[in-house]
């Protein structure tokens, strides 16, 4: 087998490409990730090798496709050819994380993770449209994001709740960021942050629950409790940003919530609705003059 480091022009050749191309940069990472993997134990130039082991390979067809396709890339650009391997991807069945332990993994994380996994949690963002952000995208003023579309999606825009909104304004006069600064790490670095510390509270409190929860399921959260609220699939559809209505479907059916029991607080003032609305209360109605706010447990 070839050194990997053969390849490395190659490779190179194949990343700038798809620069060239318009790929965006998240699959340009990805794409250069996996091409080294497949380097180390393959040879690139042999397609027949490449396909054998991706065949044999100790993971899922999800992985082993995504594999192949960055390595169609590679194939692409450097006037190779081969018959690329079908696996088809199968649906995981999406489980809901409790908000107890969400909140838990989002408030042991430092400022700067706390306001991004607030945002997927509360706007529904992808992790790279988080990583997209920047002032331009966002009205502090009136409390809007405009979430700038990937994935072929469809963009939109979402109200920044008050406690959210202010964590956010912090962190960007601490850093004193511009109008086009990006305000988010790349996707990698905040999944590994996530990872950190959900693995943390895992073993604080000896709860292996806590290591079922993936970051993406930030973003489940958000699209299946507004799907529950609202029961109207296409509004769903629009504010998580999917092109085909079977996006949504594909998870929403799959959430039971195992209990309606709320916490049901009530505000006498305009300072104590805003501080419940800031941690995830939910308006009801009015009462003798007070705000009937509830949360569910």
């Amino acid at each position: 087998m070839q050194n990997p480091r053969c390849f490395e022009s190659k490779i190179f050749k194949t990343l700038w490409e798809l620069k060239k191309d318009g790929y965006a940069e998240d699959t340009i990472e990805t794409t250069d990730e996996r091409l080294k993997h497949l380097a180390k134990y393959t040879d690139l130039n042999d397609p027949e090798s490449v396909k054998g082991f991706i065949a044999n390979k100790d993971c899922t067809k999800a992985h082993k496709s995504g594999l192949c396709d960055c390595y169609a890339r590679y194939v692409r650009y450097n006037d190779l050819q081969w018959s690329k391997p079908r696996y088809r991807r199968e649906n995981p069945v999406i489980t809901l994380p409790t908000e107890e332990r969400v909140d838990l993994i989002i408030g042991s994380c430092k400022l700067k993770h706390k306001v991004g996994l607030s945002l997927i949690k509360e706007c529904g963002l992808r992790p790279v449209e988080l990583h997209n952000l920047s002032l331009r995208y966002i009205d502090l003023e009136n409390s809007i994001i405009s979430i700038k579309t990937s994935k072929g999606g469809r963009s939109r825009q979402e109200r920044i709740k008050p406690r959210t909104l202010a964590l956010l304004k912090t962190y960007i006069s601490k850093n004193g960021y511009g109008f086009n600064d990006q305000l988010f790490s790349k996707t990698k670095t905040t999944s590994r942050a996530f990872q950190n510390a959900r693995n943390r509270l895992a073993k604080k409190y000896n709860d292996p629950e806590f290591l079922k929860i993936r970051l993406y399921d930030l973003r489940h959260f958000y699209g299946s409790m507004l799907y529950h609220e609202t029961k109207d699939l296409f509004y769903v559809k629009e504010k998580m940003g999917h092109r085909s209505i079977s996006s949504t479907m594909k998870y929403m059916h799959l959430i039971k919530f195992e209990s309606e029991n709320f916490i049901v607080k009530v505000a006498q003032n305009l300072d104590e609705f805003t501080d419940l609305l800031g941690k995830g209360f939910n308006y009801v109605s009015d009462f003798n003059g007070m705000k009937v706010l509830r949360k569910r447990k």
